[in-house]
């Protein structure tokens, strides 16, 4: 019951989170959302043209073999391609979404229009803490989250090729 507390908190915090990101920069955003799917679906890609090329030789069709090879070369070059685009899309989204933060907390603290809080030792620490952290979050929050999309839509399309050879697998 715990564990199901935590897991839906977590996707809740993480759903609330990436409208923040998007809010930080809409470009990057879109651009990482639709890399990481690609990027997921790869091995299952190569898998299943390398299976076809296999079965395409045994049955000595060249015709077939060319044009699946052509498909898996393509695949294997989209999948060398797309890490390097994946940190490069991520590095400049972290840094859109640290000085979204950043700017986020000045306007916050422009916003404050009594002196009281100033005096308040708890107030510089909770800015402290903030401004040490929201270097580092969002790094956190966009790669541990872009894994587990990237897992689950591994792990579904390799489930779906492993089907087609049996239903029980």
């Amino acid at each position: 019951m715990v564990c199901v507390f935590m897991i839906k908190n977590f996707f809740r915090l993480y759903f609330k989170s990436l409208s923040v990101v998007f809010k930080a920069d809409k470009f990057h955003s879109v651009l990482l959302l639709t890399v990481i799917p690609l990027q997921a679906l790869m091995p299952s890609l190569l898998i299943y043209s390398a299976n076809k090329i296999i079965n395409a030789a045994t049955e000595k069709n060249i015709n077939g073999v060319i044009f699946i090879l052509i498909v898996w070369a393509a695949a294997f070059l989209l999948s060398n391609i797309l890490q390097p685009v994946y940190t490069t899309i991520q590095g400049f989204l972290t840094d859109r979404l640290t000085l979204y933060l950043n700017t986020s907390l000045m306007n916050k603290s422009r916003a404050i229009s009594e002196l009281t809080v100033f005096e308040d030792s708890s107030f510089y620490d909770d800015i402290d803490i903030l401004c040490q952290e929201a270097s580092w979050r969002p790094v956190n929050l966009l790669v541990f989250g872009a894994s587990i999309i990237s897992c689950i839509i591994t792990a579904v399309s390799m489930l779906v090729l492993l089907a087609d050879f049996s239903p029980f697998i």
